[in-house]
């Protein structure tokens, strides 16, 4: 830049003269500001850094953990737009129930199934370990008819099968049946404390108890 200066013979004018290249300088510091800060803000406005990752705008699923995370979300677009995939459950295997101690269903009186005889109730009553019995309750059942002036005669079998199903202990058999004879008029009749000897040396901590009803006959 060129910079006339005239010196007169007064010092006032050659102040008056020095005035125009101080505000030329002042204009020129402030340009060279404004256009720095123009240049900051064409930086921050570039694509190169719009394309730069916000973790907290758009947060990366971690993929090593069992339930997806996300942060910065709500709960429900979570469990809307990043639901976990389901999970197949299978269903465990049904395993068939023993019914073999109610050989019919205790309903059976209701549905008017006649001419059947079951047991309706076995229970334990308890176990005498120097003896080695086991003593149980049970009800003994016909859908015969009973006349008030008749009585019914169940011929049956209890049998005791360990968890390998060996016979552990009987009354009667199916070639010499128990025999119980009931009161008058009923189809009914309750048998407690019957006492069954154990075979083996112990009651073993599982078992099962059967009662098979072989033969009803009313007198």
């Amino acid at each position: 830049m060129l910079v006339h200066i005239v010196i007169s013979r007064s010092d006032c004018e050659a102040g008056i003269e020095l005035r125009p290249f101080k505000i030329l300088l002042s204009f020129f510091i402030i340009a060279l500001m404004l256009n720095f800060l123009f240049l900051a803000e064409w930086a921050r406005g570039s694509p190169n850094y719009q394309n730069e990752p916000d973790e907290l705008q758009n947060p990366e699923p971690v993929m090593n953990s069992p339930v997806p995370a996300y942060v910065g979300e709500s709960h429900e677009s979570a469990g809307e737009a990043h639901m976990a995939e389901p999970v197949e459950v299978l269903p465990e295997p049904v395993h068939d129930v023993d019914q073999s101690e109610f050989y019919i269903p205790l309903e059976a009186e209701n549905n008017q199934i006649h001419n059947l005889s079951f047991p309706i109730t076995i229970q334990v009553a308890g176990y005498n370990s120097k003896s080695n019995y086991l003593y149980i309750n049970y009800t003994l059942m016909t859908t015969k008819a009973v006349l008030s002036s008749e009585r019914a005669i169940f011929n049956y079998v209890v049998q005791v099968f360990n968890a390998h199903d060996v016979l552990i202990g009987n009354i009667g058999s199916f070639e010499s049946p128990e025999q119980v004879v009931g009161m008058w008029g009923q189809n009914s009749i309750d048998i407690r404390n019957s006492g069954i000897k154990i075979t083996t040396k112990n009651l073993p901590a599982t078992y099962r108890i059967i009662i098979t009803v072989i033969e009803t006959i009313i007198i």
